[in-house]
């Protein structure tokens, strides 16, 4: 009985030392796979020759392909003789693939090994480089915020500058990278910190951060972080969470009145009846031709009040001179067809002016423009900063940009902030 016992056990522990421990054998992969790079792929079989090791790679999908497979003796310090598989694959498109296992035979004993999810990133050639930002704390107008830029998916940063813009201050702290080339990698780059201070509630711009780099493709690119607005909550105020995608969109929804003036002004303000009655007719002349009656009434308008305003474009105008310089234009290809080049080529040159004056009166037509009601102009959006009576009551004006209640405006004589309800609009 004893013979038999130590027999059993003899044999358990020799299966043990012969047998394929499979659950150590598996596949590894060489880094990140890339789409329409090679990739290698190995699996180790500790302690067996290479003619004991037969591997079958399964039927790959259309867009994968097998590029070689080969097989080594490895040996070194930490794991010893081993049989090594390697074969590489080309994955032609990014995206996740699972592929079906591979069949590994090791003597007499076969077993299935997994691949796993294979995750294969975007060709390193079309991998582009980003820029941009993170604040830490709430935007609160004239508080600072700690803002921070970032990129990703550079392989060498070459140069970064940054804009201020109008309405807001930024104080640069630190700089963080260098210009050492960097492996792959998707994480975030630290570029540098700032201390910036909105001096506008609403929707407020923030600065502009500008980036030259290198692509992992090894191609260089200029990109930037531009135009971005962030809602700026005004200190002491209920956050207003109503969206606002268009720059001046409500922006003329409140009556004026006369107590949004500076006291000094109101008498030489004109009434808004009359502010109002100049945008009217301005308003006529952009939708009549030639201004038609609109423009002779506003000019007298004006003229009694001490106003010197330009005309208003229009858009009949615009439309008139695109028809003319289309059919002359048209004129010019029938004399070229009837080999008249020299009246061909004064038809053409004719048209070219017609296109011209198309574009620029189509351009003024589409400005944002306002009557002015008069009263003081700030340089920054806040009632109590400092600000001066520089553009006249009816003055026509420019809109340039809104912030809260506030609107950029600019005259002939300069430009600044006023409250949204001291601007009348011609539409």
């Amino acid at each position: 009985m004893k013979n038999v016992i130590f027999a059993l056990f003899a044999f358990f522990c020799f299966s043990k030392i012969f047998c394929v421990d499979w659950n150590e054998i598996t596949i590894k992969k060489n880094g990140d796979i890339f789409a329409g790079a090679d990739c290698e792929f190995s699996i180790d079989f500790p302690n067996e020759m290479p003619a004991d090791v037969r591997v079958t790679l399964p039927t790959l999908p259309e867009d994968v392909r097998l590029v070689s497979q080969k097989r080594f003796v490895v040996s070194d310090d930490v794991f010893g003789r081993r049989t090594q598989i390697r074969f590489v694959l080309t994955f032609l498109r990014a995206g996740t693939f699972f592929l079906n296992p591979i069949l590994a035979e090791v003597g007499d004993e076969k077993n299935e090994i997994d691949f796993g999810e294979i995750e294969v990133l975007e060709d390193l050639s079309k991998i582009v480089p980003e820029i941009f930002v993170k604040i830490d704390d709430e935007a609160t107008c004239g508080k600072s915020a700690r803002l921070c830029v970032f990129a990703r998916c550079a392989s060498q940063i070459l140069h970064f500058s940054y804009k201020l813009s109008k309405d807001s201050l930024l104080k640069e702290k630190k700089r963080f990278f260098s210009d050492d080339v960097l492996p792959f990698s998707n994480d975030e780059i630290l570029l540098a910190e700032f201390d910036w201070t909105p001096l506008v509630s609403g929707y407020c711009a923030l600065p502009e951060f500008f980036l030259d780099a290198m692509t992992f493709g090894g191609e260089k690119c200029s990109i930037s972080f531009s135009r971005e607005k962030i809602f700026v909550r005004a200190e002491n105020q209920k956050i207003d969470t109503k969206s606002n995608d268009s720059v001046f969109e409500n922006a003329f929804g409140e009556a004026f009145s006369f107590s949004n003036l500076d006291e000094k002004n109101q008498t030489d303000a004109i009434s808004i009846e009359t502010v109002q009655k100049i945008a009217s007719l301005r308003s006529e002349e952009r939708h009549a031709f030639f201004g038609g009656e609109a423009r002779k009434n506003r000019r007298e308008l004006e003229k009694s009040l001490e106003i010197f305003g330009k005309d208003e474009p229009s858009e009949k105008n615009a439309r008139l001179f695109l028809i003319c310089g289309g059919a002359i234009f048209v004129l010019a290809v029938l004399f070229f067809v009837a080999r008249k080049k020299k009246i061909g080529a004064f038809f053409s040159a004719f048209s070219l002016f017609f296109l011209a004056a198309f574009l620029f009166e189509n351009y003024r037509v589409h400005s944002s423009c306002g009557i002015f009601a008069g009263g003081k102009i700030f340089l920054i959006p806040e009632s109590n900063g400092e600000g001066e009576a520089i553009l006249k009551s009816g003055e026509r004006v420019f809109l340039k940009k809104r912030a809260g209640e506030w609107i950029y405006i600019q005259g002939n004589e300069g430009g600044g902030w006023v409250l949204q309800n001291a601007v009348v609009p011609i539409r």
